[in-house]
């Protein structure tokens, strides 16, 4: 019954990959030597900006995400606060800033010289997360007065009479001392740009970078723009010398400021002692706009592991593209390819088979060109046209596009080049890449098929499901060269894999070289078909069905395709009917008969070819059974919502818990 037997919900610590910073460059104790990949790739062609959380030391906020971390190559520096939605000030994060006597603000910014008080620009950069631009006043004033920093145009912001409006930003005294009192305005000025209007408030920058706010309501009827700025007061005969820093300017139609909040990858460390950055769908890096490029005229290479497929799902992006700069893409097949701005290979062929990404580390990327697109994984690689219409880029993203955090990926290193390369040296950085990380040749493949179960959920952490976990490097949960894909598909029915398994472009038929050994399938179906989303389905014949699925002369099944499978026990769900159904499927999957319905029995034409992965036997102290029974659904330790496991339970299914021989690592190596 429902509540009885209920397992209380506890902390765990989850697979092997521990949410701790690490010293880069080391590796485990007892180790014969240097890991692979934990010092960053050295190219021959030296990238434009280059990330590599191991050898970085990367500002994390309390919850280990990334708040900022430093460009390689010194030029743009990431960071991982959100946007505010509502910002009205076009050029927040400081594009076009030029460091200099003068220098040159950045884009739709603006600095006053009064009374022989003037501004230099020193630079911008990123900190705690934050884009920010260092200007120095210095002078000696000849009268009584003030200087202004202008966050935006006189015209650039529309408003109106009524309107509230709230103005953030973040300062820091860099150098000097503060000649007088500061202020942060907005101005209101009405259609002819007329001055009517001036809230604001006194602010105290200091040595460490602060955030103020305030709030104003528009109140006169000829308003028609508002101008955001920082005032600066000085008295006649006064020497002027000091640095502000100010950092994210915000000005948006709200009547309180929004508070800011990270967004930014989780890093967290490998079984190997590499630090990485764990992107999962909801976490997004900014790369400063000092990175400028074009969609025709750059390359990218990124170490990785994609936890699962989908029609997006971007691990670099350009500023103000809503289309990936890299991406893996399953639109033309189920098993995704590199993707670069919508520019992907799609005849599914072995050309296509060679570029498929797994949840393994890999390398993967692109060269586009004015005339070619150059997509590689690993050492493979497939010349396609070029991006269809060009653009300048300035800045990107790591984890999404201009559109928001889409990636679900483990990225270990990212170098781009704002140029082209010619076929031969891009594939020799990618070569450099791959030799740093010893990265091997994929020779086998693992899909994991079937539903949600499979694929994941909502809410479980996508770094948690088991095509990651598997993948997982450190681990040996598989062979080295092994390729790991999730083909799980939310709410389906066995009725969805039979029409996956016969379409014309279907990933069943790209197997790799070495028959069934190197082509092995981890098969989930069956709980769906027997809920209100396919039917109420008895076990008998959902098993009929899976028997159709496994073995079929016309159109071939899994088997006459040259795929081994493995049958992944049904895990238990709280629900009355499937409490019955779920273990008479179990017991007809154990039964003798079938794999003499399945042609896999001993002597037969399959022989050997049906494997099943006893999950529900799986005990975890002091649980005991995690995937049995009704009552086991009901845990709040290893179940999500009574039917998908979560961040917990993903762990015990593949690593067996106290009974590895009944995790799919020892599953699969039957």
């Amino acid at each position: 019954m429902p509540g009885l037997g209920r397992k209380r919900k506890r902390n765990w610590l989850i697979g092997s990959s521990l949410l701790l910073p690490v010293a880069g460059g080391s590796w485990p104790s007892g180790a014969a030597g240097p890991v692979a990949g934990a010092s960053a790739t050295t190219f021959s062609i030296a990238p434009t900006v280059q990330y590599h959380p191991n050898s970085q030391t990367a500002t994390l906020d309390g919850s280990n995400k990334v708040l900022d971390c430093a460009d390689l190559k010194g030029l743009a520096p990431v960071f991982g606060l959100a946007a505010i939605s509502g910002n009205t000030i076009r050029n927040p994060t400081m594009a076009g800033t030029v460091a200099g006597t003068p220098g040159t603000l950045p884009t739709n910014w603006a600095a006053s010289t009064s009374a022989g008080i003037s501004p230099n620009v020193v630079g911008s950069g990123v900190e705690s997360g934050l884009a920010y631009l260092d200007i120095n006043y210095s002078g000696t004033a000849s009268a009584t007065g003030s200087v202004d920093i202008f966050m935006d145009t006189a015209n650039g912001i529309a408003a109106l009479d009524g309107q509230t409006w709230s103005s953030s930003v973040s300062t820091k005294l860099v150098s000097g001392a503060l000649p007088g009192v500061v202020n942060q305005y907005f101005y209101v000025y009405n259609a002819s740009l007329g001055f009517l209007q001036a809230p604001n408030v006194v602010i105290s920058p200091g040595a460490s970078l602060a955030r103020t706010s305030f709030s104003g309501t528009i109140s006169n009827a000829s308003a028609a723009f508002v101008r955001p700025l920082l005032k600066f007061s000085f008295t006649s005969g006064q020497v002027v010398n000091f640095t502000i820093r100010i950092g994210y300017p915000v000005l948006e139609q709200a009547a309180s400021a929004t508070a800011l909040s990270t967004i930014g990858p989780v890093q967290m460390t490998d079984a190997l002692g590499r630090k990485f950055w764990r992107f999962s769908g909801t976490h997004l890096l900014t790369i400063m706009p000092l990175l400028v490029f074009t969609k025709k005229n750059h390359c990218s290479l990124v170490v990785g592991r994609q936890h699962r497929p989908a029609t997006t799902s971007a691990v670099l992006g350009g500023q103000g593209q809503s289309t990936a700069m890299l991406e893996s893409n399953n639109s033309s097949c189920r098993a995704p390819v590199p993707r670069v701005f919508n520019r992907a290979r799609t005849t599914v062929d072995a050309t296509y088979n060679n570029l498929i990404v797994g949840s393994q580390l890999q390398v993967i990327g692109a060269a586009s060109s004015g005339t070619r697109c150059l997509l590689t994984t690993n050492a493979n690689d497939s010349s396609e046209a070029a991006v269809g219409t060009d653009a300048t880029c300035t800045g990107g993203f790591i984890g999404g596009t201009s559109s928001g955090a889409q990636g679900e990926w483990d990225v270990y290193e990212v170098a781009i080049w704002n140029a082209n390369q010619t076929d031969a040296n891009f594939r020799a950085q990618r070569d450099l890449m791959i030799a740093n990380w010893s990265i091997p040749a994929v020779t086998k493949q693992i899909c994991l098929v079937g539903d949600s179960i499979t694929y994941g959920v909502t809410g479980v952490d996508s770094g948690s499901i088991p095509s990651a976990l598997l993948g997982e490097p450190g681990t040996n949960r598989v062979p080295d060269g092994t390729r790991i894909i999730n083909l799980g598909s939310g709410g389906t029915t066995i009725n969805f894999g039979v029409s996956d398994r016969d379409a014309a472009s279907s990933w069943t038929n790209l197997t790799l070289a070495g028959g069934a050994a190197n082509n092995k399938i981890i098969f989930h179906y069956g709980t769906n078909d027997m809920a209100a989303i396919g039917g109420t389905q008895t076990a008998a014949a959902v098993y009929a069905e899976v028997v159709a699925l496994l073995n079929s002369a016309s159109p071939s099944g899994y088997l006459q395709k040259g795929w081994k499978v493995y049958v992944q026990m049904n895990t238990a769900a709280d629900n009355a009917w499937k409490a019955v159904q779920i273990p008479a499927l179990r017991a007809l999957y154990n039964n003798p008969q079938f794999l003499i319905d399945t042609l896999s029995n001993s002597g037969n034409t399959y022989d050997g070819l049906v494997r099943l992965i006893q999950t529900h036997l799986i005990t975890k102290s002091p649980d005991g059974t995690i995937f049995d029974t009704q009552a086991d659904a009901q845990s709040l330790v290893y179940y999500k919502d009574g039917l998908h496991p979560n961040e917990a339970g993903n762990d015990v299914l593949v690593s067996g818990g106290d009974t590895p021989q009944y995790g799919f690592g020892a599953g699969i190596s039957l």
